[in-house]
């Protein structure tokens, strides 16, 4: 079998958790023996591949020109969408901060007539989203098979295609080598800490408005790509209780999640967020968003919070602040559940289920760490 994963160019330079979790899978699955080869196209491929593996939707016109290109190599066609719809919500977050930013005339007109730059700016937004969620729907209809990070984000891409997609559900995991508890005296300095990219849509400045609330340090590894963004978050900071950290290597971000006691990604929406799984490993306790597949990964174990409210932001944090820590059931729990070679062996599943001309019957399909979701395929 021969795969080619399709991943396309991160010209940020910010590493997001979907080429996270891509090069982790890529790496298990090299070591099952699958013949993988990584490319930005399927332009790019020199020789037959019997899968073409398309990584995400968000960017819908990638997907769509690379599912469009491996139909006419006569490739099988798997996708991991990474996605989970939330357009609706960022309208509700900052409705022109973004277009202020990148197109000063919309800055103008929101001075001079504040209402027509609304209506003006929802109406473009609402439109692009129509167009983009077309174009993803189309991606989802023409794939083989999806790979979605939980039956959660599965349901939103059946939602999205307007049909019942087959998928196999692969969890998103961690290198359970590297993340675990080092720190076993439960002496733990970092009160609060959040891994992650500084934006609008990871809700770092109402994360820092509840750390006001509550009087509590708060740690940020991770970098702003929008320093104007990074500038609004400091003024928030109004009791000088944020530390910025940066970027920070393997090791040293293993040592502050073991310093942990809390991590917490409050965001608009996780899938379910690399970061809660690496620090629940190393120990802390968790907050994370209500909105998302979290819940399907951690259950009873963490904290949810309403991510447009500081106040339920503060409560949850404070919950997961009372607890035993370190944490060693959900440590456990994780490390046995959640790891980069349980989601190869699931995607690999997936993968045989395509070849086998998708002729098998939903229980030869290892599901994993989503058992109950075994009707799907």
């Amino acid at each position: 079998m021969r795969v080619a994963i399709l991943m396309p160019t991160n010209h940020e330079g910010h590493v997001r958790g979907g080429h996270v979790q891509m090069n982790q899978t890529i790496a298990s699955l090299r070591d099952l023996g699958v013949d993988v080869t990584v490319a930005n196209s399927a332009e790019q491929l020199e020789e037959r591949v019997d899968i073409c593996h398309i990584v995400g939707i968000q960017d819908d016109q990638f997907a769509l020109s690379e599912v469009l290109r491996a139909k006419h190599l006569g490739a099988k066609v798997v996708l991991s969408p990474i996605w989970w719809d939330f357009d609706k919500l960022m309208l509700q977050e900052g409705w022109l901060s973004t277009l202020e930013r990148r197109q000063p005339r919309w800055s103008t007109l929101a001075r001079i007539n504040p209402t027509m730059a609304r209506a003006t700016f929802m109406l473009l937004y609402r439109m692009r989203i129509y167009q983009a969620n077309r174009r993803r729907a189309l991606v989802c209809r023409k794939a083989d098979l999806t790979l979605p990070n939980s039956p959660g984000e599965a349901e939103q891409i059946n939602r999205l295609a307007g049909k019942n997609i087959p998928y196999v559900a692969v969890r998103n995991g961690i290198d359970e080598s590297l993340f675990r508890i080092t720190n076993l005296t439960g002496q733990r300095d970092i009160p609060i800490l959040f891994v992650g990219l500084v934006d609008r849509t990871k809700n770092v400045h109402r994360l820092i408005q509840s750390v006001q609330q509550l009087d509590t340090p708060l740690v940020i590894v991770g970098q702003a790509p929008d320093r104007s963004y990074q500038t609004y978050c400091n003024a928030l900071d109004e009791k000088g209780l944020v530390e910025w950290k940066g970027k920070l290597t393997h090791q040293e971000l293993v040592s502050h999640y073991n310093r942990a006691r809390v991590v917490v990604l409050s965001s608009m929406r996780e899938t379910p967020g690399l970061a809660l799984l690496e620090g629940a490993a190393c120990g802390a306790n968790v907050v994370v968003t209500n909105i998302g597949s979290a819940m399907e990964y951690f259950g009873d174990f963490a904290e949810y919070c309403n991510p447009f409210s500081v106040d339920s932001i503060a409560q949850a944090l404070r919950r997961a602040s009372s607890k035993p820590c370190p944490n060693h059931e959900l440590s456990e729990y994780v490390r046995n559940k959640y790891t980069w070679s349980l989601a190869a062996r699931d995607t690999l599943a997936g993968y045989e289920w395509v070849m086998e001309g998708r002729s098998t019957v939903v229980n030869s399909i290892r599901i994993g760490a989503f058992q109950h979701d075994a009707r799907h395929i």
